[in-house]
């Protein structure tokens, strides 16, 4: 099944959350990445007023979340290098929460 044949699937209703996942995985799709898709496309975000883009978009989309996750990863890990020590843990706590915050932000703003 490729992939704009899962994300029809899933948007139809055809296979659950979870399947959709665990297939995107097994196509190449990052397990983050799937997840994200998956609560973007599921029928509950659809429900709060998002606007549900057509299936042909999704390649777009991928892309898109794909780079967020990418600044995301480098955010944590430059995080990682300059709060190293134990008495750093705090501030690199903090420094990984702004950047998931980040990342949702991309990732809502990709989507949408």
């Amino acid at each position: 099944m490729s992939r704009r044949e899962l994300v029809d699937a899933y948007l139809e209703g055809k296979i659950s959350r979870r399947v959709f996942a665990r297939r995107l995985v097994a196509t190449g799709v990052s397990a983050g990445a799937a997840a994200t898709y998956a609560a973007a496309l599921s029928p509950a975000a659809s429900a709060s007023g998002r606007k549900k883009k057509p299936p042909e978009d999704f390649y777009e989309d991928f892309y898109e979340v794909q780079e967020c996750l990418d600044e995301f990863q480098e955010d944590v890990g430059e995080a990682q290098e300059r709060f190293a020590t134990d008495r750093d843990r705090e501030r690199f706590a903090k420094e990984v929460a702004r950047a998931a915050k980040d990342l949702a932000r991309c990732v809502r703003k990709a989507v949408d």
